[in-house]
């Protein structure tokens, strides 16, 4: 991943984070104006914290949704693309108080935390 901050001639600036697959936005801005300034920037060091909803279909004929007031915990590396994902899902009340223990640390810092506070199993993802 990287951030591309971006800047037409009419002086608008805007910044998207990218994965590094995919190619540079150089076309017009928004306005119609064209982008005057681009640079790629690396990420930092803290690591991405998401929230997953874990709603999925329980019945594909009536289309019934479960687990529609859960969520899974995510942690990725914004350098590497390491990202694990919490193996249970927690309701809205734990997720947000999990979201404010783990905002500020590191990818290690955060993988190490979860274990110390034996808060079950993380599964690795692949990007």
């Amino acid at each position: 991943m990287y951030w591309l901050e971006s800047e037409c001639t009419k002086g608008h600036w805007w910044l998207q984070l990218l994965p590094n697959n995919e190619a540079d936005v150089t076309d017009n801005c928004t306005c119609g104006e064209t982008i005057i300034i681009e640079r790629k920037l690396k990420p930092g060091r803290l690591a991405m914290i998401s929230i997953i909803p874990a709603e999925r279909e329980i019945d594909s004929l009536t289309g019934k949704l479960g687990n529609t007031k859960d969520f899974y915990f995510c942690i990725e590396d914004m350098r590497t693309q390491n990202k694990v994902i919490s193996h249970q899902s927690f309701n809205i009340d734990e997720i947000l108080n999990l979201t404010k223990r783990f905002t500020g640390l590191t990818f290690d810092q955060a993988v190490k935390t979860w274990g110390l506070r034996k808060l079950g199993k993380l599964e690795t993802q692949r990007s």
